[in-house]
């Protein structure tokens, strides 16, 4: 079965990479494939603007994929509301 992982487990899979850990010890550690950590790397500048982006980035962490909304105005007032 196919298990998708938050932006948040992303996050600290691109914070440990930047720390210069290597990818066998993330997989090890986190419990995750290397193809996952080297897709996350490969993703890590789209992942990073996506999560800088967002109108509320505190509960963006726990989605799972990264979808712009279709009318960010409403998105971004129905947050603030």
């Amino acid at each position: 079965m196919k298990k998708t992982i938050t932006l948040n487990e992303k996050l600290e899979i691109i914070r440990m990479l930047n720390e210069g850990i290597s990818v066998k010890e993330i997989s090890t550690k986190l419990n995750k494939s290397t193809s996952t950590i080297y897709t996350v790397q490969r993703n890590k500048s789209k992942m990073m603007d996506f999560y800088k982006n967002s109108n509320v980035p505190e509960i963006m962490g726990t989605f799972q994929r990264m979808r712009k909304p279709k009318c960010s105005v409403v998105e971004k007032n129905l947050y603030g509301w």
